[in-house]
């Protein structure tokens, strides 16, 4: 299959339309973030001063001037080359008490402390620590950059003068793969982040596209034509062996791993001619239809915790964000009231927020979107179009 008849079938799952007009979506209950006061960290002005910033750019608390009615106390203090963090439950009357080590990067201690109270509070993994990858495109080109959670610390690392789309992180951060188009054809390679090295992961005939890594590391999915067909397939990351997964006419896309790189999610207009979410099972061979909301959904990404899918689904001719969950088979949209196409969404570490492009007036940008409330923040402001985020796990 020629590769501009290929581009055409998967412009079919990424197509961003611009939109007039708002669509209602289901509404969910808005959960209420708890209020918190910070003390500071004594003797640590400038550290004190980036933990405030993280936790209020965390999205999940409300930092208050003073103590009134706010349900948690954080402080700290120096202490034989460690930070002493304290968290005071001022309603339950709980205390919280850990150490951490002394790093001389400030804001990136700042991080750190900020996701070990998350975890103490919530259980989950944390949200700062973390970097996201995405394309910014340079005139007809587009290279990969990637900045940390809050749009701090902004690095290029792709300079190919061509189309370099689609990152996606693995092997524990170590890893962006992404898909490198040249003049006839495109490959998928992989960027090592410590090396600086670039590697083809997969350079077959024709269409190389939507490589993800496993969790485990083992593998990668990715959509190929080699049988001129566009088919799903899995292949091993450090090897040549390669398993194809779909086998009809249909066209797949945009696959991802479950957190235990035993299912896979992928596009397919299979039957019906538009796109929908199916799931593959690695150990069964099994396949089947996931329940969404509205007449299409594309880019679907799976949540590292919560066991939740997050996809674009399309009502009339907006694209919103929506949420499949697992454990109880069910789909919901979520509420951004906002206008716009909202695509290709990318879950953070902690399970609740994703980034995602908004596409409005001929322009797309980053946004951090609230899962639980459909609050949507712009991450950064540029000239030149961002699109195709990926959320990394932590640092």
């Amino acid at each position: 299959m020629k590769l501009k008849t290929v581009l055409i079938l998967l412009f079919f799952f990424s197509i961003q339309t611009v939109i007039f007009s708002r669509v209602t979506v289901i509404k969910r209950a808005t959960e209420v973030n708890p209020k918190i006061y910070f003390a500071g960290i004594t003797g640590e002005r400038t550290l004190g001063s980036h933990i405030k910033t993280s936790l209020k750019k965390s999205g999940w608390f409300r930092c208050r001037k003073n103590k009134q009615n706010c349900k948690y106390i954080i402080s700290g203090y120096k202490s034989s080359g460690e930070i002493i963090i304290e968290v005071k439950d001022n309603i339950i009357g709980n205390n919280y008490r850990f150490a951490l080590n002394e790093k001389k990067n400030k804001k990136k201690q700042s991080y750190i402390i900020t996701d070990a109270i998350l975890k103490k509070l919530f259980g989950i993994p944390g949200i700062c620590n973390s970097k996201i990858a995405f394309n910014v495109q340079i005139g007809k080109n587009k290279d990969i950059y990637i900045c940390n959670f809050d749009g701090s610390a902004i690095k290029r690392i792709t300079n190919n003068r061509t189309l370099s789309l689609d990152p996606s992180w693995g092997l524990n951060n170590n890893l962006i793969t992404y898909t490198l188009y040249k003049s006839t054809y495109t490959d998928i390679v992989g960027k090592y982040l410590k090396t600086g090295k670039t590697y083809n992961l997969a350079s077959f005939p024709g269409l190389n596209n939507g490589g993800t890594v496993s969790p485990d590391g083992k593998y990668i999915a990715l959509i190929l034509s080699r049988d001129r067909q566009v088919e799903l397939y899995i292949k091993e990351l450090r090897g040549s062996k390669t398993l194809r997964i779909t086998k009809d006419s249909a066209v797949e896309g945009t696959p991802c791993w479950s957190p235990k790189s035993d299912l896979i999610c992928y596009v397919s207009d299979k039957g019906i001619g538009r796109p929908l979410l199916y799931v593959y099972d690695l150990k069964s061979g099994k396949r089947m239809k996931l329940p969404t909301v509205g007449s299409e959904a594309v880019s679907p990404d799976w949540s590292p915790v919560g066991n939740k899918i997050v996809y674009s689904a399309r009502f009339g001719k907006q694209y919103t964000l929506a949420v499949y969950d697992v454990r109880r088979e069910k789909s919901e949209a979520v509420n951004i009231n906002a206008a716009g196409d909202w695509m290709s969404p990318s879950w953070a570490p902690d399970g609740r927020h994703v980034i995602c492009s908004r596409r409005l007036n001929y322009k797309s940008q980053l946004y951090i979107v609230d899962t639980w409330t459909g609050k949507a923040k712009q991450l950064l402001k540029y000239k030149s179009n961002l699109t195709s985020p990926s959320w990394s796990e932590l640092f």
